[in-house]
């Protein structure tokens, strides 16, 4: 990483939370979807 507190403080102020309904990802839906194809499968 860094020992400069300036970019790691620079690099933390431009982090930004997104709020749990838009996380960015479909991970959820994801494995859903593949334990349903196993399900077909067996």
């Amino acid at each position: 990483m860094t020992v400069d507190k300036s970019v790691l403080k620079s690099l933390i102020d431009e982090i930004n939370i997104v709020s749990k309904e838009y996380d960015g990802t479909a991970i959820g839906m994801a494995i859903a979807n593949a334990t349903n194809r196993l399900r077909k499968v067996q």
